[in-house]
C-alpha cells in the first residue's frame, strides 16, 4: 500500500512537471512571436520614414532649382555672362595649355595646365603668356624701343585687364550719362551731349570724354563732342578736343582702342575690350590698359553702345578715358585685395551686418598690414618677377631715368618725368634669402638683367640665369653669410686618430699590467708596495687614458 501511494504521488509530481514544461514552451513561442511582429512593424515604419525623406529631398531640390532660376532681362544677362566666363576660361586654359614656358619655381605646375591661368581682384582671369607678351610690350615703350609704333600704330594695347573695381565710381557716372541719353535721344537736344561730357569730367580719375552720334546703317559718324581736361588736377579747365580721325560723314578709325563697329561686333564683344568680371553686370566694356603716343600716357577707356531710340536713325555711343600711368608694375609678390569691399557694404541686409562686423574689423586689421603703395599695383602682374623662388626674394624698386638694360639702352625720358615711370619691366631687385650668398652681386640682382637672362635661358640662348644669377647656400651651421666661409670648426681626422690609438694602445697596457699585479700580488717586491693601492693607481691611469 505504501508503494502503491508512492507511486501515486511520483506520477502526480511528473505530471506537474510536464504542464509546467509546457506552459513555458507555449509562453516562449508567444514571446517569440510578439518579437517577431514588434520587429516587422519597426522596420515598416523604417522604411515609411525613409521615404518621406527622399520625398522631402526630392521637393526641396525642385523648389531650389524653380526659386534660384532667373526670370527677363536677369535671366538673359545671368545666362550671357555665364557664357562669356566659360568661354573666356576654355580660351585662357586652351592658351595656357599650349604655353610651353614656366616660372622660376613651377616646376610642379607644368603637369597641370591650370597652373598657368591668374586671378586678379575682380574675378577676371589672365594666362602667363599674355602677362609675359605685356611686359616685353612695357619694355619696348620704356626703353623707346618702338620703331615705327608712333608712325603707323598710335596706341599699343597691352593683353592683361585692369582691375575695374578701382574705377567703379566712374564707371557708374558713365553709365548713368549712356541711360539719361538713352531715354532722351542723341540728337533731340544738342547742348545736352556737351553737357554729359563736361559733367564727366568732374570724376577725379575721367581725363577725357566722348560722345558720338552714328548713322544707324553705315555706322558714319554725324555728330561728336569731345571734352578733356587741360592738365591732371581735378579743378582744372576743361576744353573741347578736335580728332582728326573723326570726321563727319564717315566711320571712325578702327585703330581706336575704345571703339569697335558695333555692326561686326554685337554689344562691343570684341578683342580689343577686355572680357567683364563674373557675377557683374556692365553696360559697356572696358578696354586693356593701352600707351597713347600722342598724350605719351598710358589709358584704359570705357565704352558704352547706346541702342537707336526714335525716327532719327542714329545710335549713340559714350566712352571716357582714365589715366592709369600713376599705377606701377609691380612683379613681386603681394596679397590679394578687393576694391569693392567698403562700397559693397552698403548694400548688405541689416540682418547681416551684425555677423560681418567682426569679419570687417579682421579685414581692417589685414588692410592695416598693406603697403600703402601696394595699391595703386596692377594685379595682374604680382608674381611674375623672375628671381629663384627658393632662395631669392623680390623686392620692389622704383624705376629712374639712370636704370640701364643689357643692351645699354635707358628708360625713356619722357616716361620718368611725372608718375609714369612706374611702366616698367624688371623694377625690382633679386636679394638671397637668410641662408644664401653671393660673391658677385651681394647687394642683389637687377630685376631688368634677371628678366634678359630668364628670356635667354628659355630661348636656350644662354644658362646664365641657372649658373651665374643664382644665389648658394651657406657653409652647414651657418645663419646668414656673406661667402662659402665655414661656421663650424673641422676635425682634422688622421690627427685625430693617432691620438686615439696611442690613448687606447696605453689604457689597454695599464689593464695587462693590472691583471699582472693581480695574479703576482704575493710576490715580495709588489706585497711590500701595497698591492690594492698599485691596483688603483694603474685603474686611474686607465680611465685617464680613456678620457
Amino acid at each position: 500500500m505504501l508503494n502503491a501511494g508512492k507511486r501515486r504521488t511520483l506520477a502526480a509530481a511528473l505530471n506537474d512537471s510536464c504542464q509546467q514544461l509546457q506552459q513555458q514552451q507555449q509562453q516562449q513561442h508567444r514571446r517569440q512571436q510578439l518579437v517577431a511582429g514588434v520587429t516587422k512593424q519597426l522596420l515598416l515604419l523604417l522604411l515609411l520614414l525613409l521615404l518621406a525623406v527622399e520625398h522631402a529631398k526630392a521637393t526641396t531640390a525642385t523648389a531650389t532649382t524653380t526659386a534660384t532660376q532667373p526670370t527677363g532681362t536677369a535671366a538673359a544677362t545671368a545666362t550671357t555672362a555665364t557664357t562669356t566666363t566659360t568661354a573666356a576660361a576654355t580660351a585662357t586654359a586652351s592658351a595656357a595649355t599650349s604655353t610651353s614656358f614656366a616660372w622660376p619655381g613651377s616646376t610642379a605646375a607644368q603637369g597641370d595646365p591650370f597652373k598657368n591661368i591668374l586671378r586678379i581682384g575682380d574675378g577676371n582671369i589672365v594666362t602667363r603668356s599674355a602677362i609675359e607678351q605685356s611686359l616685353v610690350t612695357i619694355h619696348d615703350i620704356a626703353t623707346e624701343n618702338l620703331g615705327t609704333l608712333c608712325i603707323s600704330q598710335l596706341y599699343r594695347p597691352l593683353q592683361v585687364p585692369l582691375n575695374s573695381e578701382r574705377f567703379e565710381s566712374s564707371r557708374q557716372k558713365a553709365d548713368l550719362a549712356a541711360s539719361i541719353l538713352q531715354e532722351v535721344g542723341i540728337i533731340r537736344h544738342g547742348g545736352l551731349s556737351d553737357a554729359l561730357a563736361k559733367g564727366l569730367l568732374t570724376d577725379e580719375y575721367i581725363n577725357g570724354a566722348r560722345i558720338l552720334a552714328l548713322n544707324l546703317t553705315n555706322g558714319a559718324v554725324q555728330s561728336y563732342v569731345w571734352w578733356v581736361k587741360g592738365g591732371h588736377d581735378k579743378l582744372t579747365e576743361t576744353q573741347r578736343y578736335e580728332e582728326d580721325g573723326l570726321q563727319i560723314g564717315k566711320k571712325p578709325a578702327h585703330s581706336y582702342p575704345w571703339f569697335d563697329d558695333e555692326s561686326s561686333t554685337p554689344t562691343l564683344r570684341s578683342p580689343k575690350f577686355a572680357p567683364s568680371p563674373p557675377n557683374n553686370y556692365y553696360k559697356g566694356w572696358w578696354t586693356y590698359p593701352y600707351f597713347s603716343c600722342s598724350l605719351s600716357r598710358w589709358l584704359v577707356s570705357y565704352s558704352i553702345a547706346i541702342p537707336p531710340s526714335g525716327r532719327h536713325g542714329l545710335r549713340g555711343f559714350i566712352s571716357v578715358d582714365i589715366d592709369v600711368s600713376s599705377l606701377r608694375v609691380n612683379q613681386c609678390d603681394a596679397l590679394p585685395y578687393r576694391f569693392s569691399s567698403s562700397s559693397s557694404s552698403s548694400s548688405t541686409p541689416p540682418h547681416l551686418l551684425r555677423q560681418s562686423t567682426v569679419r570687417r574689423a579682421t579685414a581692417a586689421t589685414v588692410a592695416a598690414s598693406y603697403d600703402v603703395e601696394s595699391i595703386r599695383d596692377l594685379q595682374a602682374f604680382h608674381s611674375s618677377h623672375k628671381c629663384h623662388r627658393a632662395s631669392m626674394v623680390c623686392d620692389y624698386r622704383q624705376p629712374s631715368s639712370e636704370s640701364t638694360t643689357i643692351s645699354g639702352a635707358k628708360l625713356l625720358p619722357g616716361m620718368i618725368s611725372g608718375s609714369s615711370s612706374s611702366w616698367s619691366r624688371g623694377a625690382y631687385q633679386c636679394l638671397c634669402k637668410r641662408g644664401y650668398y653671393s660673391l658677385r652681386h651681394p647687394d642683389g640682382f637687377n630685376g631688368t638683367i634677371m628678366e634678359i637672362a630668364w628670356q635667354e635661358h628659355q630661348d636656350n640662348i644662354s644658362n646664365y640665369y641657372t649658373d651665374v644669377f643664382k644665389c648658394l647656400p651657406c657653409a652647414p651651421g651657418c645663419d646668414t653669410c656673406t661667402g662659402p666661409e665655414p661656421c663650424l670648426a673641422n676635425y682634422h681626422w688622421p690627427f685625430r686618430i693617432s691620438l686615439l690609438t696611442i690613448s687606447i694602445g696605453c689604457a689597454c697596457g695599464t689593464l695587462v699590467l693590472l691583471c699582472y699585479l693581480f695574479k703576482h700580488r704575493r710576490v715580495k717586491v709588489f706585497k711590500v708596495a701595497s698591492p690594492i693601492f698599485l691596483m688603483i693607481t694603474l685603474i686611474g691611469c686607465a680611465i685617464m687614458y680613456l678620457e
